[in-house]
This record gives C-alpha cells, structure tokens and sequence, in this order.
C-alpha cells in the first residue's frame, strides 16, 4: 500500500537527524565507559577486599561487570535518555520544545524497560571488553536499538509496536522471497536439463 512504500522510502532528513542523534550519543557513551570502568574497579576491589573468595580475579570481573551493567541502566540512560535521546531527535523532527518534558516523562520508563532487555546480554559481552574497544561494539549493538529509540521519540507509538512493524516487515519480505523461490523452481526452465554436445 501507499503507506508501507513511504515508510520503506529513503527520508534524508530523517537520515540526517539519525547520524546527528548517533554522533551525539556516540561522544556520550565514549565518556561513560572510561568513567564507569574506574568506579566500578574500584568499588568492586574495596568490596571484595573484606571477603575470603578463593578465586578473586573471576569474582572481581563479575562484581565489575554487574555493578557496571547497573550503574548504565539507573545512572546514565535516565540522564542520557532524557536529557540526548528523546528531546534531541524530537526537536530535530520538529517537535515544539514544550512538548519534550512531556514526551520525556511519557517515554523514559518504556525505554528503560526496553533498555534492560536488549541491553542487558549486550552489556555482559561490552563490560567485559577493553574500554578502547567499547564503543565500537556497543555501535554495532546501537543500529538496532537506535532505530527503536528513534522511533518511540519522534512517533506516537510504543517500542513494542515498532518491534511489531518491524517483525511484519521482516515476515512480508521473507515470504515474498520464499513465493520468488517457489516460482524459479517450478519455472520450466528448471527442469531443461543440460545435455553435453
């Protein structure tokens, strides 16, 4: 139909404000992580100090890795959400600036909630990454989630009804590609077979 074309047509604009959105995001989160990893050694080696664990080095990785995974889901992404992630892709696309403390206060909850489950497996293998190499792939982990977040904050819909679109989307072009398949094999010129001369 003519909606489903216009929303699989290329917008520069909405490119645009997208790359500006990442780009932004992408000097937040290279802060973060630097800050967050020296914290977290050190509060992970202050509390460790006072217990009697054989195995000290895996215990101070996951102390590191789950109180870094806790910090970033109830420290920085309210700030960063509310304060990057919602109003910045929301006034680019022309939303009035008295409507961001709205859309802020509607939208953070669900993005935290959708955060901890898509972020929660992904921050498990970052955390445990040298901090140099974070950003990078956390960048691979973010087309994804940047497309959700973009959509909750310049749409009137829910990440769980982009989540289901996008499902849609993905079922729409698998069956057309099974349909295309189904059609080649019974073609006739599929079954001429070759004869050598």
């Amino acid at each position: 139909s003519g909606d489903d074309q216009d929303s699989l047509s290329f917008d520069p604009k909405r490119t645009q404000r997208f790359v500006l959105k990442g780009l932004g995001a992408g000097l937040i989160w290279s802060q973060w992580y630097p800050l967050v990893d020296g914290w977290t050694d050190i509060t992970s080696s202050l509390v460790l100090a006072d217990l009697a664990i054989e195995d000290v080095g895996s215990a101070h990785t996951i102390a590191k890795t789950v109180s870094s995974i806790l910090m970033e889901q109830f420290i920085a992404c309210p700030i960063v959400y509310s304060l990057w992630d919602i109003p910045i892709p929301a006034l680019l696309a022309g939303t009035p600036p008295s409507q961001i403390p709205r859309l802020v206060k509607e939208k953070v909850p669900g993005l935290l909630v959708d955060n901890a489950k898509v972020w929660t497996v992904a921050n498990i293998i970052v955390y445990n990454l040298p901090v140099q190499w974070r950003v990078l792939a956390v960048s691979v982990f973010e087309i994804f989630w940047a497309s959700i977040v973009s959509r909750v904050a310049t749409s009137g819909s829910s990440s769980t009804a982009f989540v289901e679109a996008q499902d849609a989307l993905i079922n729409g072009l698998a069956v057309e590609k099974r349909a295309k398949i189904m059609e080649e094999a019974m073609s006739p010129s599929s079954f001429d077979v070759a004869t050598k001369d």
